[in-house]
């Protein structure tokens, strides 16, 4: 059977909007699809606070997508480093949208 591996794009919960370009290695190498998943708070914060309660948490699925999809919007002409950068971002902008 396939095998799923969840990883968090920040490198955890607690560095929302930062992506380590790691993460699109990591896609490029499997050249598997990537499951948009979102926390979203019903009440109380997310991130938690330590020690103190866990917020009760809706888990929103989006669309499967590749990286693919997202290379038509890049210019072409980004560095190595700028391509794994700027599709770090793209992917962390359908994650957002989910």
């Amino acid at each position: 059977g396939r095998r799923l591996v969840a990883i968090f794009p920040e490198g955890s919960i607690q560095q929302p909007g930062k992506v380590y370009p790691g993460v699109v290695r990591f896609a490029e190498l499997t050249g598997r699809e990537i499951l948009p998943v979102r926390f979203r708070a019903r009440r109380g914060r997310f991130p938690p606070r330590y020690p103190l309660g866990f917020p009760a948490l809706d888990l929103v699925i989006g669309r499967p997508f590749t990286l693919r999809d997202l290379e038509f919007d890049l210019n072409g002409d980004e560095s190595r480093d700028g391509r794994l950068r700027r599709l770090g971002e793209l992917m962390l902008g359908r994650m957002d949208a989910v």
